[in-house]
C-alpha cells in the first residue's frame, strides 16, 4: 500500500498538481518537521498499536457522526482539532491555557489506532509561477564568472587575436586591397624601417582601427579577463597587424587609436552585448536578446555560440541603473550667417546611454561601472552622399564619493571622441569641410557635484580637465603638408556641464567643450577649437518629448607655414526624443 502511494505521490508532482495525501488540498501542508517526530514503532493503520503495559489502552477514535465521549470532568475526551471550545458551566472560573512548547520539546503520543485513511482526490490547481532555483541568484555579467586558467592567458585568447587578425586580412584579399599582399621582405623590411604617421582616410584611422582593436579587447575579455587583463591583448593585435599582416609600413597613429581607442570601444561593447542578455530566459525572447547581443559585440557572440552559453540555463543578470535616449530629427539648421552653402538641414538619428550611477556607491574599483556613449549619423542624399557620425563617451576607471552628504564624486576617467559636423563627403582625403572634425582619446580627473532640490528635481554638475596624448583634427593646411585632410597632436581637452532635471518635465542642459593641442605630424602649428552646447527636451507624455538644441563652433588655428584659421558655425536641431529609465 505504502509503495502504491508513493509511486501516486511523484505521478501527481510530474502532473503539476500539488495536493498533499491525507489532507484537505485547502489546508497548508503539514511540515517536515511533523513527519520526524511520529515514533518508529507506528505501524500501518490497518493494525491496532500495542498499547503501553504501565498505562491503559485509549479506546479508538469513534467515526464522524457519533458523540464523543466524556470524561469525569464533564469534557470530551478527543475534541476535534480546530472546534471552539465549549462554554463552562456558570460560576466556574476559566483556567488559562497551558503555554504550548516548542516542538522540538513536545513529547509524542502513545499511538492510537486509526483507521484506514480514504484515498484522497486529486483537484486540480492553477500551475504555479516559476521561481529561481537555488544558486541561480542574479549576478554581474561584467564580472568574470570564474578565474582563467593559463591556458586562457598563452593560448585561447592570443588565438582569438590571431583569428581576428586572420579575418580582415582574409576580407582584403576578397575585397581586392593591395595592402594584404604581404610577403616575409615586406614583414622585414616593417621591422627594420619602423614607424611613422600613415595618410589613410580620417574615418578609417580614428573610428575604425578604435573598433579593430575593441575586437581584440572583447577576445580577452570573453576569456574570463578584466579590464586591466585585458588591455594587453588589444596592444598585441595592433602590433601584430601593423608588423606582420599589411604592406604598409607600421604607423604609430595606428597603433595609439587601436590600443587607446580599444580599450574604451570593447568595454563598451562588453557590456552594451551583457545589458541585452538574460540567461535565464527562453523562447523567441531568448534568440533575440543572443541575436542582439552577437550584433552590438561579434566576438562575445561568437563565443556563447562556441561554448555553448547561448543555450544554457543559467541566472539571471543584475540589474543595472541606466538611462537611454532615441532621438530623431533635424539637424544643421544655419542659425547665423557664416554657414557655408552646403551646409543645409540634414536628417540625424542618435542613441545615447548612461550607464551607472557615480553616487550609488562610496567607492567604484571596476573600471566602466559608469560610463556614457553616445552614437549618431548624419545623412543627406545630393549627387553625393554627404553624411557624418558621432561616437564619443568616456568610463570611469577609480572613483570616490565624497562630502557630508555623499553629493560629491572624484574619479579618474577614459574619453573617446570621433565626430563630424555633416559637412564633408565621406572617406575622402581632399575635403576638410567644416568647422573642424575630431577624432581623439584621453585620460584624467573628473568632479561631480549633485543637488537634490526636491524628491523629483537636481541640479548636477560635471567637470573634467583631460590628458590627450595624440588627436587628429581636420584643417585645410594639412593637405598641402602631408597629404590628408587632418593634422595629428598633442594636448588637452576640457570639458563643463550643468543639468537641471525633472523627472516629469524633462531637462535643461548647457555645456562647453575646448580641445588644444600641439600639432606633431601635419601643419605646424598650434589647434584651438571648441563647442558650445545648450539643450531643452520637455516630457509631454511618459518620456516621449521635444528636444531644440543650439550648437555654436568656433576655431583659432595658427601655423608656421600656411594662413591662420578663425571660423564660426551656429547651428540648431529640433528632434523627436524618447527617454527611457
Amino acid at each position: 500500500m505504502r509503495q502504491f502511494v508513493w509511486l501516486l505521490f511523484f505521478a501527481v508532482i510530474c502532473l503539476g498538481a500539488p495536493p498533499v495525501f491525507g489532507q484537505d488540498p485547502a489546508e497548508p501542508p503539514a511540515s517536515p518537521e511533523a513527519d520526524e517526530e511520529k515514533p518508529d514503532a507506528q505501524a500501518d493503520p490497518a493494525e491496532p498499536a500495542e498499547p503501553d503495559s504501565d498505562q491503559p489502552a485509549e479506546p479508538a477514535e469513534k467515526p464522524e457522526g457519533e458523540p464523543a465521549q466524556e470524561n469525569p470532568d464533564g469534557e470530551p475526551a478527543d475534541k476535534p482539532e480546530g472546534e471552539p471550545a465549549d462554554e463552562k458551566p456558570a460560576g466556574q472560573t476559566e483556567e488559562k491555557p497551558a503555554e504550548e512548547k516548542p516542538e522540538a520539546q513536545r513529547q509524542p503520543k502513545p499511538e492510537e489506532a486509526q483507521p484506514e485513511p480514504e484515498q484522497p482526490m486529486l483537484v486540480p490547481t492553477a500551475p504555479v509561477e516559476p521561481t529561481i532555483p537555488v544558486g541561480f541568484a542574479p549576478i554581474d555579467y561584467n564580472l568574470p564568472q570564474k578565474d582563467p586558467t593559463w591556458q586562457h592567458y598563452a593560448i585561447w585568447a592570443p588565438l582569438d587575436v590571431l583569428a581576428i587578425n586572420f579575418t580582415f586580412w582574409q576580407l582584403s584579399a576578397i575585397t581586392g586591397e593591395s595592402f594584404g599582399n604581404i610577403s616575409a621582405r615586406q614583414i622585414e623590411k616593417n621591422i627594420v624601417e619602423g614607424w611613422f604617421f600613415d595618410d589613410n582616410q580620417f574615418e578609417v584611422n580614428q573610428f575604425a582601427h578604435p573598433y579593430q582593436g575593441g575586437l581584440y579587447y572583447l577576445a580577452a575579455r570573453v576569456n574570463n579577463m578584466t579590464y586591466w587583463e585585458s588591455l594587453g591583448y588589444t596592444v598585441l593585435g595592433s602590433v601584430q597587424w601593423e608588423l606582420f599582416m599589411e604592406t604598409e609600413s607600421p604607423a604609430v597613429n595606428d597603433l595609439w587609436m587601436t590600443t587607446f581607442g580599444g580599450w574604451y570601444m570593447g568595454e563598451v561593447m562588453y557590456r552594451l552585448s551583457n545589458l541585452l542578455l538574460d540567461n535565464s530566459d527562453t523562447g523567441g525572447s531568448r534568440v533575440w536578446r543572443e541575436l542582439g547581443a552577437g550584433f552590438l559585440a561579434p566576438i562575445h557572440g561568437l563565443d556563447r555560440l562556441y561554448t555553448g552559453e547561448a543555450f544554457d540555463a543559467g541566472a539571471p543578470p543584475k540589474p543595472v541603473d541606466t538611462e537611454v535616449q532615441l532621438r530623431f530629427g533635424a539637424v544643421g539648421i544655419p542659425l547665423n550667417e557664416a554657414v557655408k552653402e552646403d551646409f543645409q538641414p540634414t536628417w540625424m538619428a542618435l542613441f545615447r546611454l548612461e550607464y551607472g550611477d557615480h553616487f550609488e556607491k562610496s567607492k567604484t574599483k571596476t573600471p566602466y561601472d559608469q560610463f556614457d556613449f553616445e552614437g549618431g549619423l548624419l545623412w543627406k542624399l545630393r549627387e553625393e552622399l554627404v553624411a557624418g557620425a558621432q561616437f564619443d563617451g568616456s568610463g570611469t576607471l577609480y572613483g570616490w564619493r565624497l562630502g557630508e552628504g555623499q553629493n560629491h564624486f572624484f574619479g579618474f576617467m577614459q574619453s573617446f571622441e570621433f565626430f563630424t559636423n555633416g559637412t564633408a563627403k565621406i572617406f575622402t582625403p581632399q575635403d576638410p569641410d567644416g568647422v573642424f572634425q575630431l577624432g581623439q582619446t584621453s585620460v584624467g580627473p573628473e568632479y561631480r557635484w549633485r543637488v537634490g532640490f526636491s524628491k523629483k528635481l537636481s541640479l548636477d554638475l560635471h567637470a573634467r580637465l583631460m590628458f590627450m596624448p595624440l588627436g587628429a583634427m581636420t584643417s585645410p593646411a594639412a593637405v598641402p603638408a602631408v597629404n590628408r585632410i587632418y593634422n595629428y597632436g598633442t594636448g588637452a581637452t576640457a570639458r563643463l556641464q550643468l543639468k537641471l532635471k525633472h523627472e516629469d518635465w524633462g531637462y535643461l542642459l548647457a555645456e562647453a567643450r575646448r580641445y588644444s593641442m600641439f600639432v606633431v605630424n601635419g601643419a605646424d602649428g598650434f589647434e584651438n577649437a571648441g563647442m558650445m552646447n545648450a539643450q531643452l527636451f520637455l516630457d509631454i507624455h511618459d518620456g516621449h518629448g521635444l528636444l531644440l538644441q543650439g550648437l555654436f563652433w568656433d576655431r583659432e588655428s595658427i601655423y608656421d607655414d600656411f594662413d591662420d584659421i578663425n571660423d564660426t558655425l551656429a547651428s540648431g536641431r529640433v528632434m523627436y526624443m524618447k527617454v527611457w529609465d
